[in-house]
């Protein structure tokens, strides 16, 4: 510490102050590169959080907090038929998403509005992105993965509203992550799994059958993919058919 004219300091420092040069390792840059693709993981979590936040302008959530809070004094059941439309009143309806309905009317009690909504698709938004960036190859650098997961959710930033949309995003991811550990040799309750999603998916979504056109997909890709007399740790394509 060296005192200057005025008053003021100056900070120097010897070369032996200085942090010694690291030779460069393999281990070190495995260690940088673990930490880069974390880094990218989080900014894409946050990313897909921040997506989540925007501003809440389709009516449909509207409709979906009403149809909740009616089943909800009804007897939880939704009605066989149109209680809200004046010009359908009294018509066979079948409300498909009747599920939804309710985990939206709670979130909308629960959380104060659009306040609560806000967090609640912002959440699931975190989740979805968290789930993509789990899905990689082993072994291997997951920032391409995080890139291609940041593009992904880019193209689907207004799909992330309190409506039925929001629940196919996260049913397809759930079954993708599922099958890519299928792949990967974790077959443990896959059967019960896709079929307990794919319950819960379909009484909240009229759009779950992406969700069994997917499992059908992949199982015809295993099959087919398969080569006689090789050993792949995956699922075997019965385990697939069966679920």
């Amino acid at each position: 510490l060296d005192s200057v004219a005025g008053g003021g300091t100056v900070w120097t420092a010897s070369g032996d102050d200085l942090p010694e040069l690291q030779e460069l390792t393999p281990e070190l840059a495995e260690e940088e590169a673990i930490r880069g693709d974390f880094m990218l993981r989080g900014a894409a979590i946050l990313l897909a959080v921040l997506f989540g936040c925007g501003q809440i302008a389709d009516s449909r959530v509207l409709v979906h907090v009403r149809s909740g809070e009616y089943m909800q004094a009804n007897g939880l059941l939704p009605p066989r038929t149109d209680v809200f439309s004046f010009a359908n009143e009294g018509q066979s309806v079948a409300n498909i998403s009747w599920l939804f309905d309710h985990v939206v009317s709670i979130v909308w009690s629960l959380g104060g509005g659009a306040f609560g909504l806000t967090v609640f698709k912002a959440f699931i938004a975190g989740m979805i992105a968290w789930l993509l960036t789990r899905i990689s190859v082993p072994g291997l650098p997951t920032w391409w993965n995080s890139i291609c997961g940041v593009i992904a959710l880019a193209a689907c930033v207004s799909d992330f509203m309190p409506i039925t949309d929001l629940v196919t995003l996260l049913g397809l991811v759930i079954l993708l992550r599922m099958l890519h550990s299928a792949f990967d040799g974790n077959t443990h309750g896959l059967i019960w799994k896709a079929a307990l999603l794919l319950v819960i998916w379909s009484n909240m979504d009229p759009h779950a059958w992406l969700g069994v056109a997917g499992l059908f997909l992949f199982s015809v890709g295993r099959t087919f993919a398969r080569v006689p007399g090789e050993t792949h740790p995956g699922a075997a394509p019965g385990t697939l058919w069966t679920a």
